[in-house]
């Protein structure tokens, strides 16, 4: 994963490249298949023009996406400013709830003792999301996201073209085009899962509730601790709009560890909520 979100430029500068791309190869593909027909070149020069094509079709959708990005950030930042302006600040405080330590219950003794039920780990802290903090967070994390997923793609592509073409024996233009759709259509998934948590939910506002044993955001339950998996660190990110509260958790496979992020929105006044959150995990 990349460390820092993709910018709007950075994505706008890929749509070019992309469009260039598309522009140079598509009649290139285009005259090839005319002139080769239905030969073994022009079936070749075919996949090209349909390559060149869907180069040329991701380009305008970077393009139109990092444009739309760039606007909807500046929107929002704007929004953001006014939402927590000294007039709003004293009419709108966000105060974490801490769960009370629970008392046992005296109970008679019985003849047989009763099976103990499991209690759920202790929450450490619990919080709500304004509108405006909850926008600007799945607009960066849409950022974060396609950027992680645009390396992703380049990987693959690089990777399992030249595999297709020694494995396979295939030849190097139907390699790329078949790369290039398996890499967009598990791309396309990863994103759509990655971004699940972040789907509003009617009529129920934002809330981050964390505890010991799991975290839960927007109403999904992340489990932060099992027999292959573990809390590598817990970081809180202050200079971030809006800040963030950065989980990173081992995952043990077959293959090694390999690790996931789990980034939580911190509303403004919280910070030394997060700061204690994170305190409390480095004590673990």
């Amino acid at each position: 994963m990349i460390s820092d979100k993709v910018s709007a430029s950075a994505q706008i500068g890929i749509g070019i490249m992309l469009i260039i791309l598309g522009v140079l190869v598509t009649p290139i593909g285009l005259i090839g298949a005319i002139a080769g027909g239905f030969t073994y070149v022009g079936i070749l020069m075919m996949f090209l023009l349909l390559g060149g094509a869907l180069m040329l079709l991701g380009g305008i959708q970077y393009l139109r996406a990092g444009l739309k990005l760039s606007k909807d950030e500046k929107k929002l930042r704007q929004e953001l400013a006014r939402t927590h302006s000294p007039s709003h600040s004293h009419s709108h405080s966000h105060s974490p709830t801490l769960s009370p330590t629970p008392t046992p219950t005296p109970t008679l003794s019985p003849p047989l003792p009763p099976t103990p039920t499991p209690t759920p780990p202790p929450i450490i802290a619990r919080w709500t999301v304004d509108e405006a903090t909850w926008q600007l967070f799945c607009l960066n994390e849409k950022k974060y996201r396609t950027g992680d997923n645009i390396w992703y793609f380049i990987a693959m592509v690089l990777l399992g073209t030249p595999l297709l073409m020694f494995t396979r024996g295939v030849s190097p233009g139907f390699s790329f085009i078949f790369t290039t759709l398996f890499a967009s259509v598990v791309v396309g998934l990863r994103y759509r899962l990655s971004m699940s948590n972040l789907r509003s939910r009617k009529n129920k506002t934002p809330e981050v509730i964390i505890s010991k044993g799991f975290v839960s955001l927007n109403g999904k339950q992340f489990e932060l601790y099992s027999k292959v998996r573990n809390v590598r660190s817990v970081v809180f990110q202050p200079h971030q709009q809006p800040p963030i509260l950065e989980f990173t958790i081992e995952w043990k496979t077959s293959k090694g560890v390999t690790f996931d992020e789990l980034r939580l929105p911190v509303p403004p006044g919280l910070e030394d909520t997060a700061r204690q959150v994170e305190a409390t995990f480095k004590e673990f």
